[in-house]
C-alpha cells in the first residue's frame, strides 16, 4: 500500500471519463481510504487510485494535480 498523500479537503485535478466533460475536473477529496481517495464535485463523485501527485500553487491557493486512475464510476 503506497501513502497518496492526500487527506480531505484537498483539491485535486483530476481525470474523468471524456463523455462526462472535457476530461479533467477540479474536486474536493471526501474520502480518504488509505491507498485510494473519493473525490467529489458538483452532483458526482469517483473513487481513485492516485498516481503521479505534485503541488502547484494557483492564484494563491495550493491545489494537488495529478494523474489518476478511476476505480469505481
Amino acid at each position: 500500500m503506497v501513502e497518496h498523500g492526500f487527506k480531505i479537503g484537498d483539491s485535486v485535478k483530476v481525470c474523468v471519463p471524456i463523455h462526462w466533460s472535457q476530461g479533467h475536473k477540479i474536486g474536493i477529496v471526501t474520502e480518504d481510504a488509505g491507498f485510494y481517495v473519493r473525490v467529489s464535485w458538483e452532483d458526482r463523485n469517483m473513487l481513485y487510485i492516485p498516481s503521479e501527485i505534485y503541488k502547484v500553487r494557483v492564484k494563491g491557493e495550493q491545489l494537488m494535480f495529478s494523474f489518476m486512475s478511476v476505480i469505481e464510476h
